[in-house]
Protein backbone atom coordinates (compact mmCIF):
# COMPACT_ATOMS: atom_id res chain seq x y z
CA UNK A 1 0.00 0.00 0.00
CA UNK A 2 1.53 3.32 -1.04
CA UNK A 3 -1.00 5.77 0.42
CA UNK A 4 -2.90 6.33 -2.82
CA UNK A 5 -3.90 2.76 -3.58
CA UNK A 6 -4.81 -0.32 -1.60
CA UNK A 7 -5.10 -4.04 -2.31
CA UNK A 8 -8.48 -5.57 -3.08
CA UNK A 9 -9.55 -8.61 -1.05
CA UNK A 10 -9.03 -11.71 -3.22
CA UNK A 11 -11.88 -13.53 -1.50
CA UNK A 12 -14.16 -10.54 -2.10
CA UNK A 13 -13.27 -10.62 -5.81
CA UNK A 14 -14.38 -14.26 -5.91
CA UNK A 15 -17.52 -13.46 -3.91
CA UNK A 16 -16.28 -15.55 -0.99
CA UNK A 17 -15.03 -13.13 1.72
CA UNK A 18 -16.66 -14.06 5.01
CA UNK A 19 -15.50 -10.91 6.79
CA UNK A 20 -17.64 -7.77 6.93
CA UNK A 21 -16.10 -4.85 5.01
CA UNK A 22 -15.47 -3.09 8.34
CA UNK A 23 -13.26 -5.97 9.53
CA UNK A 24 -11.40 -7.09 6.41
CA UNK A 25 -7.90 -5.66 6.05
CA UNK A 26 -8.32 -5.43 2.28
CA UNK A 27 -10.62 -3.32 0.10
CA UNK A 28 -14.17 -4.34 -0.81
CA UNK A 29 -14.81 -1.78 -3.59
CA UNK A 30 -18.26 -1.21 -5.11
CA UNK A 31 -18.80 -2.32 -8.72
CA UNK A 32 -18.36 1.18 -10.17
CA UNK A 33 -14.77 1.48 -8.83
CA UNK A 34 -12.12 0.15 -11.23
CA UNK A 35 -9.63 -2.47 -10.05
CA UNK A 36 -6.15 -2.60 -11.62
CA UNK A 37 -4.60 -5.71 -13.13
CA UNK A 38 -2.42 -5.85 -10.00
CA UNK A 39 -5.51 -6.17 -7.80
CA UNK A 40 -5.49 -2.67 -6.33
CA UNK A 41 -7.87 0.28 -6.30
CA UNK A 42 -7.07 3.99 -6.28
CA UNK A 43 -8.13 5.61 -3.03
CA UNK A 44 -10.15 8.84 -3.06
CA UNK A 45 -7.95 11.24 -1.14
CA UNK A 46 -10.88 13.67 -0.88
CA UNK A 47 -12.84 10.95 0.95
CA UNK A 48 -9.93 10.50 3.36
CA UNK A 49 -10.25 14.24 4.12
CA UNK A 50 -14.09 14.02 4.26
CA UNK A 51 -14.35 16.34 1.25
CA UNK A 52 -15.53 14.15 -1.63
CA UNK A 53 -18.68 15.42 -3.32
CA UNK A 54 -18.63 13.10 -6.34
CA UNK A 55 -21.61 10.74 -6.56
CA UNK A 56 -20.76 8.18 -7.60
CA UNK A 57 -17.03 8.61 -7.11
CA UNK A 58 -14.83 6.52 -9.40
CA UNK A 59 -12.28 6.09 -6.61
CA UNK A 60 -12.45 3.84 -3.55
CA UNK A 61 -13.80 5.33 -0.31
CA UNK A 62 -12.10 3.21 2.36
CA UNK A 63 -13.82 2.41 5.65
CA UNK A 64 -12.32 4.02 8.79
CA UNK A 65 -9.99 1.13 9.68
CA UNK A 66 -8.38 1.22 6.22
CA UNK A 67 -8.18 5.02 6.33
CA UNK A 68 -6.01 4.69 9.44
CA UNK A 69 -3.69 2.26 7.60
CA UNK A 70 -3.46 4.62 4.62
CA UNK A 71 -2.62 7.62 6.82
CA UNK A 72 0.10 5.59 8.56
CA UNK A 73 1.49 4.55 5.17
CA UNK A 74 1.56 8.17 4.00
CA UNK A 75 3.35 9.20 7.20
CA UNK A 76 6.05 6.57 6.69
CA UNK A 77 6.50 7.65 3.06
CA UNK A 78 6.88 11.29 4.10
CA UNK A 79 9.64 10.31 6.56
CA UNK A 80 11.73 8.49 3.93
CA UNK A 81 14.92 10.34 2.94
CA UNK A 82 15.00 11.70 -0.61
CA UNK A 83 16.29 9.07 -3.01
CA UNK A 84 15.28 6.18 -0.73
CA UNK A 85 13.75 3.30 -2.71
Amino acid sequence: MDGTSTKVCREFQRGACKRPEQECRFAHPPDHVSTTDEGTVTVCMDAIKSRCSRDPCRYFHPPPHLQAQLRASQGRAAQQPVGHP
